[in-house]
């Protein structure tokens, strides 16, 4: 009986402390929680084995994981535990297996790799003339895809014995247009004077919007393995174009998840208003695929009609419970002529 006046009185504290919470106005939502094995797929960031199986895809990533085994195709060209082999010496060179911790032997938490034909990375992985890579870590660049009728990975590029891939270079800036820069933001500086709004914030969420240290601006609605409908808007401090009578906004970006390059331009927007005023959608030249972590030029976004004016413009990102993939933004510049 005191145990259970003990749980009682525990479970009347508990909720009596999210009572007293829930009424106070200093209040925020609870943090996104991102599992410690999340990736971008970028080269420092890999994505891991279990978002593979989880359904993680795209193209151009890098994904790190143990080289656990390979696919007997001489029996079928099945996924299955009859095909699947966790030892050497092998007879198939044109795939492995890979999985989170190099002792795992259940094939659900494996994920195929397909070695191509003549590619310096099937000479070098491939088991059966590299008997000595099993249980090893190595991180490989490719396409997340179907492979074998499951979760795989395809086209293997590039590899690096490391839990991380090899180092990528940072395209150029793009050319600044001709003309007084009157704007610059980017991941190093300037960022922090953007303001988020959100018009739709999805439950359990704090945020849309933020400033990454690695990637600029990102707006991402994907969080506790399920897409949510969100609405958000990144929004920059006024700039002031009186005086001037052309004006160009330049930046460099990239979408993911978002499936399609459709679905990206319907969820990624850019809008510009008098300070204060209504918002007008521009045409941004440049849309990304959707479906890469690989930052392009935007191209020039014309604020010509807004020139001699006081304005802001504004990356607007929407999400649904079927789409919600990631927007980065990078580089940002105004340039004006006068």
């Amino acid at each position: 009986m005191k145990k259970i006046a003990l749980y009682i009185s525990l479970a009347l504290a508990l909720v009596g402390g999210q009572f007293i919470s829930s009424c106070s106005d200093d209040k925020e939502y609870p943090p996104v929680i991102v599992p410690e094995d999340y990736g971008s797929g970028k080269w420092d960031n890999p994505v891991s084995v279990g978002q593979v199986v989880e359904g993680f895809t795209g193209d151009n990533v890098w994904m790190t994981g143990y080289i656990v085994g390979w696919i007997d195709t001489s029996i079928s060209n099945a996924y299955t535990v009859e095909n699947v082999k966790f030892e050497t010496p092998a007879t198939v060179a044109s795939n492995m297996l890979v999985a989170a911790t190099p002792d795992e032997r259940d094939i659900t938490k494996c994920v195929p790799v397909q070695l191509v034909s003549g590619s310096d990375a099937r000479a070098a992985l491939n088991l059966v003339d590299n008997p000595a890579n099993l249980g090893k870590q190595v991180t490989i660049k490719g396409s997340a895809a179907r492979y074998f009728g499951t979760a795989g990975f395809k086209s293997v590029s590039a590899y690096n014995w490391d839990k991380v891939g090899i180092e990528e270079e940072t395209p150029d800036t793009p050319d600044v247009p001709a003309g007084e820069q009157v704007y610059q933001a980017d991941k190093s500086s300037g960022l922090d004077a953007f303001t988020f709004e959100n018009v739709v914030l999805p439950s359990g969420s704090s945020y849309v919007w933020k400033v990454d240290s690695k990637y600029g601006l990102v707006a991402s609605s994907y969080f506790g393995g399920a897409c949510h409908a969100s609405e958000a808007w990144a929004i920059s401090p006024t700039i002031d174009l009186t005086g001037y009578k052309s004006a160009v906004l330049t930046f460099r970006h990239a979408g993911n998840k978002f499936e399609s390059a459709a679905n990206f331009a319907a969820s990624c927007t850019v809008a510009v208003r008098e300070d204060g005023g209504a918002w007008t959608t521009v045409t941004v030249p440049n849309l990304c695929e959707g479906t890469s972590w690989t930052f392009i030029d935007s191209g020039n976004v014309d604020l010509t009609p807004f020139a001699g004016k006081k304005i802001q413009f504004g990356f607007h990102y929407v999400s649904t419970d079927e789409i919600a993939g990631s927007w980065e933004i990078d580089a940002i510049k105004v340039n004006a002529g006068k």
